[in-house]
């Protein structure tokens, strides 16, 4: 089942936009593996590429034995088009022997994604000899469910998926597994109240021995005793399984989930160490360290935590940057910059990165470039705090000449403030004003970049020009930094589908989300339980007071995945403490936020005024931070 989480950090600043655009072609339809070339043809609007660079097929290629696909990606070509108002591209590649499934998808890596609206585009691989392959259908079943990572997730069709298991081949999996997979799918397509699902569920198990030596079949079966509250019992026969088959699939994800689903801090640093030790190269290793080392530096244990992965050599960059950061608030700048300088040193080396099976290189390259890029802005700005002047110019100037667009705005207008510092402490102002200007000018500047460079300009050139000269300067630059800024919303600027939903106010009123056509609209999904959504009130709501006159803006603070049998109540209660005014609206069967795809809170999604989603911000920002982003992106809404 879908873990539901509240995000504490601003974790997800843009994000390539998701759409059905193209049209691909392949034949032959049902390839013989290690044998067969399969021809591809993708045929797309010239208008849907103004965002996209190198475009790629990108294959996630399932086995009969592994729950997720790898990735394995091929460089698309372009040729002469058939049609004056479209591109077409074109691609070959022999499936690998050991693929049952692909599902595939168009991609740069960056802006653009075709996925076929979520659905992919699917090639069922046949053997050699042109015969079925066992496992195929199981493996179509689960692309049908929440199981799979975000790269490859499909769209969740639990209807689909109980067709195929009707039509599965008798032999293709167990008794027990296959009443098992309907009794979850019915639950899933709401056939199945949960409570009929856990007595389905606990008559299924009475009679079934498991197979230690069946993958696929004992992890439903450690799921199976997870549903009817034998979680102890599941913990218990998985460690079993992974004395037997360490290397398997399973035992990583079965060895993480104990650590998301610890019960206490204790057990989650218990469960962590072990992970950490046994699964050192898992993808799960990134954000399992990261917990641990935010857990142990908030427990007062920044010294125990850094002798610890003094000498693991499979540490993360992240955790290495938090340790860097917990030895600035100690002031032990020498202790910081060793793991600052170990950070950007594991994001540059290939070896050293985790890049998960399930993504194309030219989907992780984007991520590695921004963990470059933020391992060297902490390692500048401590050889800046210890003096090193020369050291962190040329740190920052690496940022600026080869990360320039791996950084939010924010991070960038420190960076040229501090590089502006920089120049002029090494007296080189002639330098420390083109930056300044070029700050202004892209339109990342902030009020000590304004300062300094109206210093530098009448340091520079006061002799030389009349009294309006800075004035003038100031205007252009500031001139081309809204043209900027423009653009760099347009350009982050997602495509996500207008999505039919019902809502209901506080008074029980029925609502329409198509109603609000014509307007902008602020999305907010929220819940009581979550503190970092409540932490968040404050600043939308001085978000939502900037606007609240204005007819074409409309505010929804939508609550979800609330754990009270009467939504309201819990609400209620909450304003009675916090009299907000934004306007609150309840999403009752969780259908909205599930529509788009949300696994965490509090997020927010700002819709244009046909309803398209045009951005989306997981978790939290600093106060001030928030109301100026969000204020540029519904002004930019509103402008068009």
């Amino acid at each position: 089942m879908m873990i539901r989480v509240c995000y504490v950090a601003m974790i997800v600043l843009c994000a390539a936009s998701a759409l059905k655009s193209g049209e691909l072609q392949f034949s032959p339809i049902q390839p013989k593996v290690a044998s067969d070339t399969v021809q591809i043809e993708y045929n797309v609007p010239f208008a849907s590429l103004k965002k996209a660079k190198d475009l790629h097929l990108i294959c996630y290629v399932f086995t009969a034995n592994d729950q997720k696909p790898y990735a394995v990606q091929y460089k698309l070509f372009q040729m002469e088009p058939s049609k004056p108002d479209h591109a077409v591209f074109r691609t070959a590649f022999v499936p690998k022997e050991d693929a049952v499934l692909i599902l595939m998808k168009i991609s740069d890596g960056n802006k653009f994604i075709d996925n076929n609206n979520e659905e992919f585009w699917e090639m069922i691989c046949t053997s050699k000899q042109g015969s079925y392959i066992p496992g195929s259908t199981f493996r179509r079943i689960l692309t049908y469910t929440d199981v799979l990572p975000k790269p490859c997730a499909r769209k969740i069709h639990p209807e689909k998926a109980l067709e195929l298991l009707k039509d599965m081949p008798k032999d293709e999996l167990g008794m027990f597994h296959k009443n098992y997979l309907k009794a979850l799918l019915g639950y899933m397509t709401k056939e199945i109240p949960r409570d009929s699902l856990q007595s389905k569920i606990a008559n299924i198990l009475l009679p079934f021995q498991p197979n230690y030596d069946n993958e696929p079949e004992f992890k439903a079966f450690s799921q199976a005793l997870r549903i009817i509250g034998k979680g102890s019992i599941a913990d218990s026969v998985e460690k079993i399984y992974e004395s037997i088959h360490p290397l398997d699939e399973f035992c990583e994800d079965a060895a993480a989930n104990r650590v998301f689903s610890s019960a206490s801090k204790e057990m989650f640093l218990e469960n962590a160490e072990y992970f950490m030790k046994k699964y050192s190269y898992a993808p799960s290793m990134i954000k399992i360290t990261e917990g641990y080392v935010r857990v142990q530096i908030q427990s007062g244990n920044l010294l125990v935590v850094a002798a610890r992965l003094l000498r693991d050599p499979a540490v993360p960059v992240q955790p290495c940057l938090d340790i860097a950061e917990g030895y600035i608030a100690r002031d032990s700048l020498k202790e910081a910059l060793r793991w600052a300088e170990r950070g950007a040193n594991v994001a540059k080396d290939i070896a050293s990165v985790i890049q998960p099976k399930y993504m194309a290189n030219v989907e992780f390259a984007p991520e590695q470039s921004r963990d470059i890029a933020k391992s060297l802005m902490l390692t500048a700005f401590i050889h800046k705090l210890q003096k090193n002047f020369a050291q962190s110019l040329a740190l920052y100037k690496e940022i600026l000449t080869k990360y320039p667009h791996d950084l939010p705005a924010s991070q960038m207008t420190l960076v040229y403030q501090f590089t502006t510092e920089l120049l002029d402490a090494l007296s080189n102002q002639k330098d420390a004003y083109l930056y300044a200007s070029k700050a202004i000018s892209e339109g990342v500047e902030n009020q000590k970049i304004i300062e300094d460079f109206k210093k530098l300009h009448e340091f520079l050139f006061d002799e030389k020009s009349d009294s309006k000269a800075f004035e003038l300067a100031f205007k252009e630059l500031k001139n081309q930094g809204e043209v900027a800024l423009k653009n760099r919303l347009y350009d982050e600027m997602l495509e996500i589908s207008a999505i039919a939903a019902t809502l209901k106010d506080m008074k029980g009123n029925t609502i329409q989300i198509s109603d609000w056509k014509g307007k902008v609209v602020f999305l907010d999904f929220w819940a009581t339980w979550c503190g970092p959504c409540k932490k968040s009130f404050p600043g939308l709501q001085k978000l939502y007071d900037k606007y609240k006159d204005n007819p074409k803006v409309q505010f929804a603070i939508v609550n979800c995945w609330e754990r009270a049998e009467d939504r309201k109540v819990p609400v209620k209660e909450f304003l009675e403490k916090n009299p907000y005014t934004f306007p609150v609206f309840f999403d009752e069967k969780d259908k909205l936020v599930s529509a788009y795809g949300v696994t965490g809170i509090p997020t927010k999604f700002i819709l244009d005024k046909q309803g398209i989603g045009r951005f989306m911000e997981i978790g939290m920002e600093e106060e001030i931070k928030f109301i100026e982003d969000f204020t540029q992106k519904i002004d930019v809404l509103l402008a068009d």
